[in-house]
């Protein structure tokens, strides 16, 4: 699924009533549908995309029934768990928690490799994190699908994270340097347009 389709199911899914999707998850076909969108998001290579699926998946079910359903969703226990802990309210750290977890579970076969830096640049000049207490670390994905490095800056003017996302073409070089076991500084050149 493209990353298109999913945030155009997501605004679809933000008008819907709290009624309506109770309704909703009675039917079998969206039962099975749901089922298929968990399946995909470890196929899919890149970070944002993952991320909107996670939250349809979020939108479309009601929290007591998505407890239940992310056991049949998620085969691994701890994935499961992950996923049961997003919340409404701090979607974007939580989700983060769930497919770093997802992702890293699949080991060789992930097709989305993050990693959490004390610091990273863009050329010369430093990017920051999102000014959010709840997120310990500045996390940059490389996703093997979309060919493209992706991450989120802190935004002054707005109280939303900022997303930035380099296609392949744009990007001259990168470099990757642990600092120590969970910790990496990154640089990412890319080429001006």
């Amino acid at each position: 699924m493209e990353i298109m389709a999913a945030r155009a199911l997501n605004r679809f899914l933000e008008k819907i009533s709290h009624a309506e999707r109770k309704k909703m998850i009675l039917s079998e076909e969206l039962c099975n549908l749901m089922q298929d969108l968990a399946q995909t998001i470890p196929e899919v290579g890149d970070y944002e995309t993952q991320v909107a699926i996670s939250e349809a998946l979020c939108r479309i079910s009601v929290k007591k029934w998505r407890d239940e359903a992310a056991q049949r969703w998620f085969v691994k226990d701890r994935i499961a768990a992950a996923f049961k802990c997003i919340t409404d309210e701090e979607f974007e750290t939580d989700c983060r928690k769930f497919l770093n977890e997802m992702n890293e579970s699949l080991g060789d076969k992930r097709k989305v490799y993050s990693y959490p830096c004390i610091t990273a640049y863009l050329d010369m000049d430093e990017v920051t994190k999102p000014a959010d207490e709840k997120l310990e670390c500045f996390w940059i994905d490389f996703n093997l699908e979309s060919f493209s490095i992706s991450f989120f800056i802190n935004d002054a003017d707005e109280a939303l994270w900022d997303a930035v996302s380099l296609e392949k073409e744009l990007v001259h070089g990168f470099n990757v340097e642990g600092i120590d076991k969970y910790s990496y500084s990154t640089t990412v050149k890319w080429l001006h347009k």
